[in-house]
């Protein structure tokens, strides 16, 4: 969004500084006035501590030394964003029209056209949807719930589905209400809607919940303008500079309806990066999570803390609640509203001093070190002696001696190799410690195989899981290791919620990922994931077959995205090197507390940051050192390898090129191989001597042959068999028929 005759139109604004303030009911005394930054003075300046320095246009606080013009007063006042397009629309032409201030707009982008649309749509879903509220059945659910005084509060709607469709598609364009995520019928679909608000009020979103008594909310799919993990629902409506953090709606709802107005949800058990940082931009100064009194609500604290530690910018405080109760919702309507705000607030550290104090065995000692690790992190040198009395006194020992160990360590963690606290302190008994973790995991198994799952049946049975060794597959140029080595990992993330992967790629972009994944999880064709507007519009289909086209495109995109953060992808951009690919495993790991899985995609394109005289010394070091990799990181790694061009018949290992040490160095092998060829001249699979399946529509297509030669994860030695789709690159196991009717087939060949 772009203004004509920007910079001077912005010191037309600037020039009704006073005017803002009088509107506003500032104190100004003459050259004086209240400093905006309130928070920051312990009576909210009430007598007045800043000027206009150097001009009338202008201020500066000599207590806080804050400053800047309106726009800079305006944004530590009322929370305006100071950048970006929120900048234009919040607080550029919020204070224009405050003024009268004549402004005009420049040609926009497509996007920021779009943007405008989609934002009007939402506001129409809106009007639409509070309409429906009257519903006999949503009417009912608000009295139960006791929240029919702030349905109007909060926008709170209803209607079927179909009836919603007909009527917004009255005012908007069917792409835009694509682009805009409303068709989707699960969240519309005779549900209490939700509308959501970012944090200045823009529509940008919708949940919705159903009628009967299963917890199930379903939220608008990530748009142009929604990003869940950066929204905090109601904190536009907040007023005061401090929050209460709670995980849904109904936490917000309720304590809405008893008077708790400042109430924000994260939509999950996390306060994300981005959710913190919006509260940072709002200039919440104190934030009071109230997580769920399960495990996921405590895990969820513990993930928080791991995010964004023990904040400066914005002090956490933790309140649980008690007697039995699951949430601040439950917990208002059984006790009251004194109860719960009676309820203690503790700090971060207080907060893990209380879990330390319930572990036992390994757990506590996990608690020790993250207590250890908070002091050493604490800049605040007064917050961090009464920290260390207070750790002398929980783990009854000397104060001299806590503080000891914590200068100790805080010279090895920001010494030249930058040793981690959890390092040293995790030195001493680590053979004895991996024994016992080693026995428990041995006799606590609760499957029969040992590693995570494949997300393909026959590699769990064959292969005993995926677990932390190296795999080596493949192939020649177009008979599907990377096909494989793709849906692998794309199948190993949704099986495993424990489970990220990074995938290191030097053979394709991410532009060329990316629309892969999305027909693997649509069944689409890969066109239609890389110009969908095209493509698809261009089918000879009707509109309604065209919009569940699209919808299927959309639902594979927000499952992608779901996983976005568990699934880590770098090109070729990010560097072509082993010591790169080592560089961003740590990364990774120090990212995610999830068990990382490597693809590296393809081993004789990786280099190394030094030259080799030989290309043969070259392969056999990159061997080498991917195997140090896996043992060092305690990761498995998948290597996509080629093998040599001229031979066309079934690989064997020696067939990998230019180097054998790959083939020895690699825990499983695996050799893909295919004889069914693309005919460009016919446009179709010629399957002469090949193995075939045969589509819906009785095209036949590749079988992909994955033979398995050595393994030291099981005791298997054999071949195994996958449908192979080109069209849109899955790969899927085979039938039981299909795999007896493939080894025949295969036997009359050989």
């Amino acid at each position: 969004m772009r203004i004509k005759d920007y910079e001077d139109k912005k010191r037309e604004i600037k020039s009704h500084f006073k005017e803002y303030l009088k509107l506003k009911g500032r104190a100004v005394d003459g050259k004086m006035l209240q400093c905006p930054d309130s928070s920051a003075h312990e009576h909210g300046d009430n007598d007045p501590s800043a000027s206009f320095f150097p001009d009338d246009d202008h201020y500066f606080c000599h207590r806080c030394s804050s400053g800047g013009d309106l726009f800079q007063y305006v944004s530590l006042y009322e929370g305006k964003p100071l950048e970006g397009e929120g900048f234009i629309r919040d607080n550029f032409i919020y204070l224009a029209d405050m003024f009268n201030v004549k402004y005009e707009h420049e040609e926009m982008s497509a996007e920021e056209k779009e943007n405008i649309e989609i934002g009007k749509a939402y506001e129409k879903a809106i009007e639409i949807l509070k309409r429906g509220i009257t519903n006999d059945k949503a009417k009912s659910y608000l009295k139960t719930r006791g929240w029919e005084e702030i349905a109007g509060d909060f926008e709170l709607g209803y209607c079927a589905y179909d009836k919603f469709v007909a009527m917004i598609e009255k005012d908007f364009q069917k792409n835009i209400l694509i682009k805009g995520k409303l068709y989707h019928k699960e969240l519309f679909d005779d549900r209490l809607i939700i509308p959501i608000r970012d944090a200045w009020g823009r529509a940008v979103g919708f949940a919705s919940r159903t009628f009967d008594q299963k917890p199930k909310y379903v939220n608008s799919r990530t748009s142009q303008l929604y990003d869940k993990s950066a929204t905090l629902f109601n904190l536009n409506r907040v007023s005061e500079q401090w929050v209460y953090v709670v995980e849904g709606y109904a936490d917000v709802f309720t304590m809405h309806k008893v008077g708790i107005k400042n109430a924000v949800g994260m939509g999950g058990c996390i306060l994300q990066a981005k959710q913190y940082e919006t509260l940072v931009r709002k200039k919440i100064r104190k934030a009071v999570l109230c997580p769920h009194s399960d495990m996921a609500g405590r895990d969820g604290v513990w993930k928080t803390i791991s995010r964004i530690g023990q904040s400066s910018e914005v002090a956490i405080f933790i309140k649980e609640i008690d007697n039995g109760t699951k949430d601040p919702d439950e917990y208002i309507n059984k006790e009251g509203k004194e109860r719960f705000l009676a309820l203690p607030e503790v700090t971060v550290f207080e907060w893990m001093i209380l879990r330390y104090k319930e572990a036992v065995g390994e757990q506590k000692e996990r608690h020790y070190n993250q207590l250890i690790e908070s002091a050493v992190s604490e800049q605040n040198l007064i917050t961090r002696e009464r920290m260390a009395d207070r750790m002398a006194e929980i783990f009854n020992i000397r104060r001299e001696a806590v503080i000891k160990e914590i200068d100790r360590l805080e010279r090895i963690k920001s010494g030249r190799y930058n040793i981690t606290v959890a390092e040293v302190v995790g030195e001493e008994g680590e053979l004895s410690h991996a024994i016992d973790v080693f026995e428990e995991k041995a006799w606590n198994r609760t499957g029969i195989r040992t590693g995570y799952g494949f997300g393909y049946n026959i590699m769990d049975d064959k292969l005993d899981g995926l677990q932390n060794c190296l795999y080596l597959i493949a192939g020649r140029a177009g008979y599907g290791k990377t096909g494989i080595a793709l849906n692998l990992a794309y199948n190993i993330l949704k099986e495993n919620d424990n489970v990220a992967c990074l995938i290191f790629s030097v053979d394709d972009n991410m532009w060329k990922i990316l629309p892969r994944l999305i027909s693997i999880e649509s069944g689409l064709p890969i066109a239609y994931g890389v110009n969908p507007k095209f493509k698809i519009e261009g089918l000879s289909v009707s509109e309604d077959r065209k919009k569940q086209i699209y919808e299927r495109r959309q639902k594979a995109v927000e499952k992608i995205r779901e996983l976005s953060s568990r699934f880590f992808i770098r090109d070729a951009n990010y560097g072509r090197t082993i010591e790169k690919l080592e560089r961003l495993i740590q990364v990774a790991k120090a990212a995610t507390d999830k068990n990382l899985v490597v693809f590296a995609d393809n081993f004789h394109k990786i280099g190394f940051e030094k030259e080799f005289s030989e290309r043969r010394d070259r392969y056999s070091q990159m061997s080498e050192e991917m195997k140090r990799i896996v043992n060092v990181y305690n990761v498995p790694m998948i290597v996509v390898a080629e093998l040599k061009k001229h031979n066309t018949a079934r690989p064997s290992p020696d067939d990998i090129k230019e180097s054998i040490d790959i083939s020895y160095d690699a825990d499983v092998l695996i050799l893909m191989h295919n004889q069914v060829k693309y005919d460009e001249e016919n446009n179709r699979y010629s399957t002469q001597e090949g193995l075939y399946h045969l589509t819906d529509d009785g095209i036949k297509l590749p079988i992909l042959e994955a033979h398995i030669p050595k393994t030291k994860t099981s005791d298997f030695s054999g071949t195994i068999f996958f449908r192979f789709y080109p069209y849109n690159s899955r790969v899927e196991e085979c039938t039981v028929d299909e795999v007896n009717a493939a080894r025949k087939a295969l036997m009359k060949i050989t």
